[in-house]
């Protein structure tokens, strides 16, 4: 049996380059970006107010609170307050310029985003003025370029505002808008192709028969195909023989990777295995030393790679984690596709066998001590729910281990979390 470290590697050497495509800005969150995004224009584009105030010229305001006022918010209220008086010339509102300029003596109120007009150089708050009779009174000195955001002070023409291989975020989406790109060139989105095999499986919401139960791997799976980032593609159900496993892989042809479910043991309806070689797959490895998930096979149908995972919920998905998810994430470029490891405080104890590699379902809770594992129960390789309980897969090497309570164990993070750090890249 190959390693667990040995059948990653041989799985990430099947990975493709990224393809590009090019979307539209709102469908391309969670994206890896193929291409520096650069400013065509200064970015803001022209001086523009970061305060509802008055626009005025610096110099005009240096006589304001020469009486020692201490106060001059609460001064403002009431006018009280010793400043220069200016004439209101116009209004600046976002999207709307005012085409007159500030003269010496002058002043034109400015909403916040809005365009400073000619002439004037300096903000000052509209909570440092007072207004009557079409003149206002300006209670604090400004400088000049105050509360003034500049042409070109966040990004110049040409400048680079997101940068190949950045993973594409609500933030950085909006630095690309705000630059005017409304498509980006970002890497595909690969294809996965989903085949469940047995002549024990029925669609849910049909009736069960004796010794019938309801398919349900490929549901699971898709379900993590989207959260890796690819297309999850239903290529229907196999029953255990070669014609129809055939028949499913060729309507799965047209995907980028191929994964079944089922048949990839030793017994006489396993019939993944001969199902490749008929359809000449080039087997690479088939059975790794892990628990849960050990009768796994990886081949390739011409540059496209056939994972034949185990028919236990459990062991499809964890292998799904560590192989199909990886594979996922490294073609679409990102820069790392393994599930991000944290270490935590055990608060069982449990005895491991020596000969694989242990992937135990835990519940992480974050605690003032950092991460704590809990046990959630059944470790069984045919129990679903243990693993919709969970949100860690304990990572166990190939000793003997008899762990305690107490003892700090790394755990693979299934699910975003917000506390503690995770660390980056593959444990093994």
């Amino acid at each position: 049996m190959l390693s667990v470290r040995e059948a990653l590697e041989r799985t990430m050497a099947t990975v493709r380059e990224p393809q590009p495509e090019d979307v539209a800005l709102l469908d391309a969150h969670g994206r890896v970006l193929l291409e520096d995004v650069v400013a065509s224009s200064p970015l803001p584009p022209w001086d523009n107010s970061a305060m509802d105030g008055l626009a005025v010229r610096a110099v005009d305001t240096r006589t304001a609170l020469t009486q020692g006022h201490t106060d001059p918010c609460a001064d403002a209220a009431t006018g009280s307050a010793t400043g220069p008086w200016l004439t209101v010339v116009g209004t600046a509102a976002a999207g709307h310029p005012c085409p007159t300029p500030v003269e010496p003596g002058q002043a034109v109120k400015i909403m916040t985003g809005a365009p400073v007009p000619d002439g004037a150089d300096a903000v000052v708050m509209v909570e440092h003025t007072h207004e009557e009779s079409g003149m206002v009174q300006v209670q604090r000195t400004a400088a000049p370029g105050q509360h003034i955001r500049k042409r070109g002070e966040i990004a110049h023409a040409g400048d680079a505002v997101a940068f190949a291989g950045t993973i594409l975020t609500g933030p950085r989406l909006g630095v690309c808008a705000a630059v005017g790109r409304a498509t980006l060139r970002v890497a595909s989105q690969p294809r996965v192709g989903l085949i469940a095999t047995g002549d024990e499986l029925v669609a849910p919401g049909k009736p069960l028969k004796a010794g019938q139960i309801y398919a349900s791997n490929s549901v699971a799976l898709a379900g993590w195909v989207r959260e890796a980032g690819g297309v999850p593609v239903d290529c229907g159900h196999a029953t255990d023989c070669v014609e129809s496993l055939s028949a499913a892989f060729k309507r799965a042809a047209s995907c980028d990777v191929i994964v079944s479910t089922g048949g990839v043991s030793v017994g006489e309806f396993d019939v993944v295995t001969d199902t490749m070689d008929a359809l000449g797959v080039c087997l690479d490895f088939w059975k790794v030393a892990m628990k849960p998930g050990k009768p796994l096979a990886l081949g390739t149908m011409g540059e496209r790679p056939v994972f034949g995972l185990p028919g236990n919920p459990i062991s499809a998905q964890v292998t799904f984690l560590q192989f199909v998810r990886p594979w996922i994430r490294a073609t679409l470029g990102m820069p790392n596709p393994y599930l991000p490891v944290v270490h935590a405080r055990l608060d069982f104890g449990m005895k491991k066998k020596a000969g694989r590699v242990e992937f135990v379902r835990v519940s992480l809770q974050w605690t003032s001590e950092g991460w704590t594992a809990h046990s959630v129960g059944d470790q069984g390789s045919g129990n679903p729910l243990s693993l919709a309980r969970s949100n860690g897969l304990m990572l166990l090497d190939s000793a003997e281990h008899r762990l305690h309570a107490g003892d700090r164990v790394s755990v693979q993070l299934l699910h975003a979390a917000g506390h503690g750090a995770a660390t980056p890249g593959y444990p093994w």
